[in-house]
């Protein structure tokens, strides 16, 4: 096992909210964040990572605009931010 893939074997208490929805009470962190070499790695990186990890193949959209909700509302282009970054034409 690596280490960052922990959270895979770690089992919390679900949210509030959500207890009434998960009745065996198993509420794993798949989207606990890593900090790897002192970067901060998201929730959707962190994810990634264990599931490559694990022999999982990831699949991204990166054409299309995508739009993460949470404290607050984040949308671009996977593409676009390549291009302007340099890594693609």
């Amino acid at each position: 096992m690596f280490e960052v893939t922990k959270p895979f074997t770690e089992c919390y208490a679900p949210p509030k909210q959500y207890e009434s929805l998960i009745p065996s009470g198993k509420f794993y962190g798949f989207f606990e964040t890593i900090e790897e070499d002192g970067l901060y790695l998201g929730e959707n990186v962190s994810f990634c990572i264990r599931a490559r990890q694990v022999g999982l193949s990831i699949w991204a959209l990166i054409d299309q605009t995508v739009v993460h909700y949470g404290a607050s509302e984040v949308s671009g282009q996977y593409l676009q931010s390549m291009r302007l970054n340099g890594k693609v034409a």
